[in-house]
């Protein structure tokens, strides 16, 4: 695997990483509530894993009562 590979990756990578759906990380993306993505192209959409840990941490609760969604 190239150093690419450990930094970033694309939406079907993070949506089998995660077990969410591809479609999932598309609507987070349109609005805003995902993790910050990086635009390479008009169609190309990549996760840095920084900010797709970042983002992880900033999800995590200890109660439910804190997760207001």
């Amino acid at each position: 695997m190239s150093t690419m590979d450990l930094r970033h990756l694309n939406q079907v990578q993070l949506s089998r990483r995660w077990s969410i759906s591809p479609r999932t990380l598309e609507r987070w993306r349109v609005e805003g509530t995902g993790p910050k993505f990086v635009a390479m192209g008009p169609r190309r959409r990549l996760y840095r894993m920084s900010d797709v840990d970042d983002w992880a941490r900033s999800q995590t609760f200890g109660s439910t009562s804190e997760a207001k969604r």
